[in-house]
């Protein structure tokens, strides 16, 4: 499988990893749940992945469901 870099989302709790996957689906923003990478030690265990470039379009998908905690990261996978 080739690496490629992803901007992934881990989330402080599972609901609001949840949240944030039903709020993607519904705006059809690409991307998919994935246990949070080793090299993450922060989070409830789940994170989105998702290309690099929706930064933006994720980002404001979240602020639309008062999602403020999640945090950001690049990473090769």
């Amino acid at each position: 499988m080739k690496e490629e870099l992803s901007l992934v989302i881990a989330f402080d709790a599972t609901s609001d990893a949840f949240a944030a996957e039903d709020v993607f689906r519904q705006n059809g923003l690409s991307g998919r749940l994935i246990p949070l990478p080793e090299s993450i030690s922060a989070g409830c265990g789940l994170a989105w992945r998702a290309e690099s470039n929706l930064e933006k379009e994720l980002t404001d998908a979240l602020k639309s469901i008062d999602i403020t905690s999640a945090h950001i990261y690049y990473l090769i996978l």
